[in-house]
């Protein structure tokens, strides 16, 4: 699965100039978490050795990170998905429970020859690196946590590697396997800005063994991350009473979505709370239609009865998408 967000593409290929968009192709939440006064030095500095290490210690905090497991700040995780296979280049067999991400199939094609993405996660256990979205996206798919400890275990007894990307765990923290991490074999990606509405910061985290990790951080090398991203995120990190309403918030919206699909003749075949996967049999031309009145939803080659739509966010971004899909079905 390729990238939604793009909305200069957009534009361009829809010859629409001038226009204020929708952009309902990502999974990042539309109400951001409020931005506090960032002191001017955070600007004007490189990233202080205590300003990164008070960030980890919220993300432990956050995200419920052993104490044995070592946890890194990145650019956001789409750098740590890169680096990974070049870090690990002389595995022999990579397996990706797919459909899923395309960056992780491309990114470890980039290094190993026989990289496979798999349906049946049985399949999963004859590589020695295997990658599992979790919750996945765009459909939803949750990986139990026995599956996911049998899988962990494996990788530590035989020398192997499984990647856990949780970039949409924040909605569901009971989903997420950190809290047994820091055994070898077992790395997992965390990314701030999808959760948080604040996916301009560029910022996620990898959380796994301390020798990988540190293998990892070298890898990217020093002032990774900006001082806004270390001072905005350490504050939201530890906002609990935020996190907790903007999961109450995402349900209730991504429930009132799911009523307007329905309504036009989509079924919702999965999804999270920040996003909704539907099938329809006219999906393609709906996604025309809709773009050619400012909004942008994500469409998937390989499955071309398929879009994916974040949440509207506001009251009146759902009256305009509900419009809009209004006028798009009666031309049908």
């Amino acid at each position: 699965m390729r990238h939604g967000g793009d909305i200069s593409s957009a534009s361009k290929a829809h010859d629409i100039k001038g226009q204020i968009w929708l952009d309902l192709s990502t999974g990042i939440a539309p109400n951001a978490y409020p931005l506090p006064s960032v002191p001017l030095s955070a600007w004007q500095m490189l990233p202080q050795n205590y300003s990164i290490a008070k960030l980890l210690e919220s993300a432990r905090y956050a995200y419920n990170i052993p104490n044995n497991a070592g946890v890194i700040a990145a650019p956001g995780t789409q750098i740590l998905i890169q680096l990974l296979p070049l870090l690990y280049s002389h595995s022999r067999h990579v397996r990706i429970l797919g459909p899923t991400y395309s960056e992780h199939a491309i990114c470890w094609k980039r290094y190993v020859k026989n990289t496979q993405t798999v349906v049946d996660i049985q399949r999963l256990t004859r590589a020695d690196v295997r990658v599992i979205t979790n919750p996945n996206n765009p459909d939803g798919r949750v990986v139990g946590m026995e599956k996911l400890m049998k899988l962990a275990e494996l990788s530590y007894k035989d020398n192997q590697l499984t990647i856990i990307d949780e970039a949409f765990a924040d909605v569901a923290p009971e989903l997420s396997i950190i809290p047994y991490s820091g055994n070898p074999g077992l790395i997992v990606l965390r990314s701030f800005g999808k959760f948080y509405g604040l996916a301009g910061l560029r910022l996620g985290f990898a959380i796994g063994p301390v020798d990988a990790i540190q293998r990892l951080e070298a890898t990217i090398g020093p002032w990774a991350i900006s001082g806004p991203a270390c001072e905005i995120a350490t504050l939201a990190l530890r906002d609990d009473t935020w996190a907790c309403n903007a999961r109450a918030r995402y349900q209730s919206q991504a429930e009132m979505l799911d009523i307007i699909l329905s309504k036009y003749g989509f079924k919702i075949i999965g999804g999270t709370s920040l996003f909704r996967l539907g099938y329809h049999y006219n999906a393609e031309y709906l996604h025309t239609a809709l773009a050619r009145q400012g909004i942008w939803t994500r469409k998937f080659a390989r499955h071309p009865f398929w879009l994916r739509f974040g949440l509207p966010g506001y009251a009146t971004n759902f009256t305009r998408f509900e419009s809009a899909l209004a006028r798009a079905q009666s031309a049908l």
